[in-house]
This record gives structure tokens, sequence and C-alpha cells, in this order.
């Protein structure tokens, strides 16, 4: 597989009263097409890593690559222009979204910011509401007058306008019910196969993980403590942390 994301020695600390909180030497890649998990407890840092690659903040030390290019320094316009690859899904779609702008109008800004005509950007919107399954209707609505799962899907839409290459899902489906975690978790899995999307899925959630991820990386105090195929950690874990995690599942 082609490798399209490469964190080498990924580093990232904050002062927090008496203690330091972060994330300490981070190895991992990304291969196109695959969905790599990223687990660990609230405040291990899985969120610091989603953050550090998508450059909403800056690592101490270290490096990323994507697409073999360093990323890492990135200003302007060309950090612009890598935004346009790798989009970001959150736990609470809600708090994303311009609570005075329209669901639809929404999607017509980012398409017509990334060079798109208004009139084209009206027929891909429509298009991109009917692909991850909402009614047309819903793009006149503001965020606060659609339920949890339909706001989710509209963030997904927005997410994959302008064909990223990878899509990080931070807790994405972790305010949601069961019936509707499910629904968004088959839609995540069709785009991925349609577009062949990059996935980092991160969650506290194993049953999730196990599902929907080729490979998993834990996460605790900050560090890696494992990382490899899904099924071979799941059937034999190294390390006792890991262990209590599987416990806490079966």
């Amino acid at each position: 597989m082609t490798e399209i994301l490469k964190v080498e020695n990924l580093s990232k600390l904050f002062k927090q009263k008496q203690r330091i909180t972060g994330v300490k030497n981070i190895d991992f890649n990304l291969y196109q097409g695959e969905c790599l998990g990223i687990i660990g407890e609230s405040g291990c840092g899985k969120s610091t890593i989603a953050k550090l690659i998508t450059r909403l903040i800056d690592a101490d030390t270290g490096n990323i690559y994507f697409n073999q290019q360093n990323i890492t320094k990135l200003k302007g316009k060309e950090l612009k222009n890598f935004y346009k690859n790798i989009q970001m899904i959150f736990q609470m779609p809600q708090n994303s979204f311009n609570p005075r702008q329209k669901l639809g109008d929404s999607i017509i800004e980012i398409l017509t910011n990334n060079g798109i005509d208004k009139q084209q950007a009206k027929i891909q919107m429509k298009t991109l509401f009917a692909k991850v399954g909402l009614n047309n209707e819903l793009s006149q609505r503001y965020p606060h007058q659609v339920s949890g799962g339909q706001c989710q899907r509209v963030a997904i839409a927005r997410a994959i306008s302008i064909n990223p290459q990878i899509l990080i899902c931070d807790e994405a489906t972790s305010s949601l019910d069961v019936t509707i975690q499910k629904q968004i978790v088959d839609l995540l899995q069709a785009l991925q196969a349609e577009f062949n999307l990059s996935i980092i899925l991160i969650t506290h959630d194993l049953a999730l993980i196990q599902r929907l991820c080729n490979r998993v990386i834990v996460i605790y105090q900050g560090e890696i403590i494992e990382q490899g195929n899904t099924i071979d950690i799941l059937q034999n874990p190294q390390t006792e942390y890991v262990q209590t995690l599987i416990e806490m599942y079966n």
C-alpha cells in the first residue's frame, strides 16, 4: 500500500499547574485507503495528535510528512493548500457550524472558497446531501433545527466536499445513540470504499476499532504503548493496559 502520512518523533507538551500533559515521541504511518484507529482513555493525548496532524497546533519536536512532503513548518498559501487534503469530523457536530448559517450554505461556502462557481456549488451541495442520506429540505435548516445524527451527516458531507485524501474522525459517533452510531459507521465505510479515503478514527470504543480499523495505535499517558494489526493486538495484547481495555469490553 502507498504511504500517505508519516509521523516522526512528534511531541507536544502542555504545562498545567503541577503536571505536564501532551504527547511524546509519537511515530506512526497511514496508508492510502486504510482505517487507522487511535484508542486510549480520556485525556491521554488522542485529540492532541489530531490537532498536530492538521496543523491546528504546532509540534515542539518531530516531523509530519504528507505524500513524502514535510508539512511540519508550512505556512500561508502552502498550509492552506494542505488543508484541502485533510478534514476533520468532531464529536459535537453542531459546534463546528455557524449557528446563523443554514446547513446547505455551509457546504456551498467551502466549495466557493475552493474555486467552485456558486451555481455549480449549489448543485454539488444537493448531490452531497443525497450521498450522505439526507433530504435536500434539510439544507435550509440551521444546525439547532436538526438531530445530532443529521448534523453529523452534514459534517461528513462538508468534509468530503473538497475531496480530501485523509479524514480524521475525533470521537465522531460517541455523542450519538447506538442506532445512529451504526448508521454513521456504515456511511463512513461506504464513503471510504467509494473515494479510497484514508481514515484516522480517534475513539475510546474498542468495539468500533474492531469493526472499522485495519491497524490500531494505543495511547497511554501521551505515549504509544502498542501499535499494529488490529486483530493481532486484540488477540495478543503485549501490555497490561491493553489487556484491561479488552477485558472491559468482553
